[in-house]
């Protein structure tokens, strides 16, 4: 086997995960079926169940890849970081808002709120791969504040879905009303981490 055809193998992974992405996006889950996938990529349907058994197989793995990218994000920033808590939220904030808006895992949380009813196992799939490592970055930031004195303890921590539904609603009003009223996302993100913080700094 020739360098470039090995080299060509092992990026088919990644080159089968981007067509069905576009794929999904464009069509929704129900809709999409592996022989588009395989058309998009310019391979044959078999050359993708050599590497993916089915279509649920191909959601988890972008689901797996894209909450990967997103988290190692979050914990670069989580794991170097040094200043205030309130400075830290702001933060966490607006890379949530950037990715849920920009990032690519955004088409497959839109397809979720769509169809995730339909497909429940993709759905506690999604809870335990996505939903569960948020979940615990944003405690760790609020845990943070608490130990550091800057955050009361006023319960914010077991209800992180307080925090990430602000990003999330700027995302679904952008789906949805992006033609008709566009958001400033920038002020938007901002405004909801200082009224978010005016609720749990401490105040000597």
């Amino acid at each position: 086997m020739s360098w470039s055809h090995r080299r060509r193998k092992d990026a088919r992974p990644g080159e089968i995960l981007q067509a069905a992405l576009a794929e999904f996006a464009m069509n929704g889950f129900a809709a999409t079926r592996i022989e588009d996938v395989a058309r998009r990529a310019g391979i044959t349907k078999g050359t993708v169940y050599l590497y993916f058994d089915s279509k649920e197989t191909l959601f988890r793995a972008l689901l797996e890849q894209e909450s990967s990218r997103t988290f190692a994000e979050f914990d670069i920033l989580l794991d170097t970081y040094d200043g205030t808590a309130p400075a830290l939220l702001h933060l966490l904030i607006r890379q949530a808002g950037s990715q849920l808006l920009a990032g690519d895992l955004r088409h497959l949380i839109r397809l979720l709120i769509a169809e995730g009813p339909r497909f429940p196992d993709l759905l506690a799939f999604h809870h335990a791969q996505v939903i569960r490592g948020g979940r615990q970055r944003i405690e760790r930031v609020i845990r943070y504040g608490i130990e550091r004195g800057e955050f009361r303890d006023n319960g914010l921590a077991d209800f992180p879905q307080i925090i990430i539904a602000g990003p999330m609603l700027a995302m679904l009003w952008e789906s949805l009303f992006a033609n008709l009223e566009p958001l400033n996302v920038e002020t938007y993100l901002d405004t909801l981490a200082d009224t978010l913080l005016r609720g749990v700094i401490h105040r000597s």
